[in-house]
């Protein structure tokens, strides 16, 4: 006799199976939205089925929709409680909803079930480092490596992670672990932590980023429509994570409240946290619309940038913490351009310009890049502090300081110092005996590190004073305070410039072939201060030297430094904006008149 029940069972199970295959298809094609279509409609049908909601909570995860996947999850591990990449979706939805607790105990669990479980060492390093148990953190990801799970994301958190400890025991070993990812094709290697690793060419780097992009790529939506009405505004769309106070919101701030609205139409996408300050009021009232993204897919998300008919699609994140890679795939606007956030190329056709300068994207970079450079005549960085200017102290004991001595500011964050600029730094301290070095504490054992690697070069460990990151008001006025600012290489200074030049600090950087290695120098040429960008580490140590033992020198950059303020576009947001938008007025020429972007702007 048929056993009915038993063959509509097994059916059931085969259309689960099929289902699965079917979506795990789709995520393996960056598709986790339809993925999650296909999920639902099988959900319906097999209710029961506990492969379907861990598959389920895995999509989800990929969308963001984090708070969606847990009670899928939940349920399927309520059906197998040993079932390790459940775990391991559920571990990253709780990181995700800022559920520490909760994120432990199932990325621990996960790893205990399958101890070569990568994205687990992965994730379980994250929730550590957004803890900032920075030690517990690069724990795992040794553990990872002595496991036989290691990947290029994990080498390159783990190297970031050393580097902001100032944990140099094993740099050379870590650097060319990252360079043996080559043979790799560079997959998972974040291209920010790439652009601190010495030796790292810009060929390298472009293969890099598109390596890292195509994790995230999704299907561009149709052609738009063609702009008939030649009379239209511009409409720009800004998309960014950092619409609150933080460097890229506040050098964002003096562009929208300065656009010209007789030309442009101003759209904000915002995939920020929520805060509640002046900065992110006046960043949240400069557009005509301000739409948050956060809880919405990708390819929600790029629907409704076409909706809004955007012309222009600036991306001020790229590949940067919080931003939507994916997105900028999806092709939402007819015009896409990368800006500011990036610090580098996508190494993917998805954004027709990279908004730079000459100094940063030299033409002979072009080839290192897959945007094609749309050029600003004087620098990409628009820093206007407000009419403020820090006053410089003469006592600064306050600070740990001795007044009489020659202080050099080294402010930049940890992760960014390299063994081989420390060392420099401890030649310029050797040399110029009334010297102190005054360095940002990211991390507690940061410090007692450089001190014992400065004691081993022969330097006196209490000449390295330490300060810890305080609020704005008080971070420009002790760098008012300082003599010299030093930067750092492959990786150099962005905000951190502009702020010391605002504060009147000489800042003397020297240049690399990279984006970030120029963005200093970018800078301070702006300010009319060519004198202090070199180009190799030679010509930085000895013009430290020869500007810290000559008082007559620091007299003459402080009173040009300080002339330039007045009349640099660096600190000027209306002639800035005004540069910005003849640029992106001829982006939008050339998109009407059916001009291809391949040559570039230049004006």
């Amino acid at each position: 006799m048929i056993n009915n029940e038993k063959i509509g069972q097994q059916g059931a199970g085969e259309s689960a199976l099929a289902a699965i295959s079917a979506a795990r298809a789709r995520i393996g094609q960056g598709r986790p939205a339809d993925a999650v279509a296909l999920l639902t409609e099988a959900l319906a049908r097999v209710p029961e089925s506990g492969q379907i909601r861990a598959t389920l909570g895995d999509a989800l995860c990929r969308l963001g929709r984090y708070r969606d996947a847990i009670p899928h999850l939940q349920e399927a591990l309520a059906q197998d409680p040993d079932h390790a990449p459940s775990h391991l979706y559920l571990g990253a939805a709780f990181h995700a909803t800022e559920n520490a607790q909760q994120a432990f105990v199932h990325l621990k669990r996960a790893l205990k079930l399958s101890p070569k479980m990568t994205d687990a060492y992965r994730m379980l390093a994250s929730v550590l480092r957004g803890q900032k148990m920075f030690p517990d953190a690069v724990a795992v990801l040794d553990a990872a490596r002595a496991n036989g799970a290691a990947s290029g994301q994990t080498e390159a958190l783990n190297f970031y992670l050393r580097q902001m400890l100032a944990d140099w025991s094993v740099f050379e070993q870590s650097v060319a672990r990252l360079r043996a990812l080559k043979a790799e094709r560079y997959s998972g290697l974040d291209p920010a932590v790439a652009h601190t690793v010495p030796g790292i060419s810009p060929a390298e780097q472009r293969e890099i980023a598109a390596a890292y992009g195509r994790l995230y790529a999704g299907a561009p939506l149709p052609p738009p429509q063609a702009i008939t009405d030649p009379q239209r505004k511009i409409r720009l769309g800004y998309l960014s994570a950092d619409f609150y106070d933080h460097p890229v919101g506040r050098h964002l701030l003096g562009i929208l409240e300065n656009h010209d609205r007789s030309r442009f139409e101003l759209f904000a996408y915002s995939l920020s946290p929520e805060q509640d300050n002046e900065t992110t009021r006046r960043l949240r009232a400069a557009p005509e619309r301000m739409a948050d993204l956060r809880s919405l897919t990708d390819d929600q998300a790029a629907a409704l940038i076409r909706r809004d008919e955007v012309e222009i699609l600036i991306d001020l994140g790229g590949y940067t913490e919080g931003a939507r890679p994916g997105l900028p795939s999806r092709r939402a606007a007819p015009v896409q351009a990368l800006y500011l956030g990036m610090g580098g190329t996508t190494g993917l056709p998805y954004h027709d310009y990279l908004i730079t300068d000459r100094v940063i994207s030299p033409p002979h970079a072009q080839p290192h890049y897959s945007e094609t450079f749309a050029y600003l005549p004087e620098t990409l960085f628009n820093a206007d502090h407000g009419p403020a200017v820090p006053e410089r102290r003469t006592d600064r004991s306050a600070w740990g300081l001795r007044n009489d001595a020659f202080v050099f500011a080294a402010f930049n964050n940890t992760w960014k110092l390299t063994p081989d600029v420390f060392r420099i730094w401890m030649d310029i301290l050797r040399a110029v005996p009334n010297s102190v070095l005054w360095i940002r504490k990211m991390y507690p054992t940061s410090s007692q590190r450089m001190q014992k690697e400065a004691a081993a070069q022969g330097i006196d460990p209490q000449r390295l004073v330490f300060c810890l990151t305080s609020d704005r008001e008080e971070h420009l006025a002790r760098l008012a305070s300082a003599d010299l600012f030093l930067d750092t290489l492959p990786y150099g200074a962005g905000s951190t410039a502009a702020d010391a030049l605002w504060s009147g600090l000489p800042v003397l950087t020297c240049t690399g072939e990279a984006y970030v290695s120029c963005m200093c120098a970018s800078q301070v040429l702006a300010m009319g201060l060519p004198d202090l960008v070199v180009s190799d580490m030679n010509a930085y140590r000895a013009r430290a030297i020869e500007i810290a033992t000559h008082p007559e020198l620091v007299a003459d950059i402080r009173g040009r430094l300080a002339a330039a303020r007045a009349t640099s576009v660096l600190f000027d947001s209306r002639r800035f904006t005004r540069e910005l938008e003849d640029v992106l007025a001829e982006m939008s020429r050339r998109f009407r008149a059916g001009v291809a972007h391949t040559t570039p702007i230049t004006l």
